[in-house]
């Protein structure tokens, strides 16, 4: 197993290397190790440590004792062959009777559909990637811009969030619940769907506004009383940046972010309801 091990480091590295010098055409050390990127032959007196061929295909007669390479080639492995890992990608391995492998083959055809499947499975992972970034950055330039509207407006949120945090997720949660219920239920009707929307956008502006008021309260208490936390767009700005890092955290940053939308709609909620008892 280390002998296997050592093979596969040494297999790594010298895919790298490959890489690197692939343009400059041909590299050839000793007789331990050989990089070609021309067809090659082993000849049956022949011995070698480790064989990478690029672009073409070998033929191995003698012995290779780590490992034989091939990329984008086929390797003919003859009955005199005697070799430890072989690793064929883009290509086929035609082994005759009595070749000896000590290590095993490797061999990966890029056909149609691994192709395919692969191009797919970039695709969504590279969707998925920018949808976390552009979620991300809404994450944090919407509170700034939202802060600077409301400006004085949010000491008074901030000051009941400071007191009575608990209460505020309390309710925020049993909003959301409440108005994703609702909403489920008449979106199961046709003419229940328009309203189950008009829930939903409710429940968003309710986030918006209450989402601004969590991150500069939560950039109030990341600068304390260093000159940053002057105004109300740079704390706003500092809390939401930290609440997006702390939300990419798996498994707590799924936690967080509930809770964070639990007292962003809980504190709009209070924050209307304030307002509403006012007037």
């Amino acid at each position: 197993m280390k002998r296997l091990n050592r093979k596969v480091v040494s297999l790594l590295v010298l895919i790298i290397a490959c890489i690197a010098l692939l343009p400059v055409g041909v590299m050839a050390t000793d007789n331990e190790v050989i990089v070609k990127n021309t067809p090659t032959s082993v000849p049956q007196e022949q011995t070698l440590q480790t064989l990478v061929v690029l672009n073409h295909d070998a033929k191995i007669e003698g012995r290779v004792t780590d490992v034989v390479f091939v990329y984008n080639g086929d390797v003919e492995l003859t009955s005199t062959s005697k070799t430890g890992v072989v690793v064929v990608l883009g290509g086929h391995v035609q082994q005759q009777n009595g070749a000896y492998v000590e290590d095993g083959v490797a061999e990966v055809t890029f056909d149609n559909a691994l192709l395919n499947n692969s191009l797919l499975a970039l695709v969504v992972v590279a969707g998925l990637w920018v949808v976390r970034l552009t979620l991300s950055l809404i994450f944090v330039v919407l509170p700034v811009l939202l802060a600077l509207a409301l400006r004085d407006r949010l000491e008074k949120p901030v000051a009941f969030l400071r007191i009575a945090i608990a209460r505020t997720g309390a309710v925020g949660m049993v909003v959301l619940v409440g108005g994703l219920g609702i909403s489920l239920m008449l979106a199961l009707s046709l003419l229940g769907a328009p309203i189950a929307l008009l829930f939903i956008i409710v429940l968003l502006l309710l986030f918006a506004a209450g989402y601004t008021v969590v991150s500069f309260h939560v950039g109030k208490m990341i600068a304390g009383d260093r000159p940053f936390s002057n105004g109300v767009w740079r704390p706003t700005f500092l809390g939401a940046v930290a609440i997006v890092a702390m939300s990419n955290i798996p498994l707590f940053g799924g936690i967080l972010l509930l809770l964070v939308i639990s007292l962003s709609i809980g504190i709009s909620t209070v924050w209307l309801w304030q307002w509403k008892a006012r007037r």
